[in-house]
């Protein structure tokens, strides 16, 4: 600071920084935006699709194109239909969250 102000460049080194915190806050809010866009319809798929295919299957079951085997299978293998997607979602989450240490 002393040497700022023995230049005289307080005041244009003070609206640099205020210029430069602004830019900062701006980007922050636009990464958050985008980080809760995504989570939030990565959050609404994942049950959504859990949900739908084992409806549909039941659908499928009444009307007789599926038998209670394979409606049995449907419910089984529905959580591992969307397993990638929440391990995919935990990984974005565990890289977001590394980016400040880098």
């Amino acid at each position: 600071m002393a040497t700022l102000k023995e230049f005289n460049a307080s005041r244009r080194r003070g609206r640099e920084m205020i210029e430069r915190g602004n830019a900062f806050c701006r980007d922050s809010i636009g990464l958050m935006i985008a980080w809760c866009g995504t989570s939030s319809i990565a959050a609404l798929l994942v049950p959504i699709g859990t949900t739908a295919a084992p409806v549909l299957g039941a659908w499928h079951t009444t009307i007789g194109a599926v038998i209670i085997s394979g409606l049995f299978t449907i419910l089984m293998l529905t959580r591992e239909t969307f397993r990638p997607m929440n391990e995919l979602e935990i990984a974005y989450h565990a890289a977001y969250y590394a980016i400040p240490a880098g």
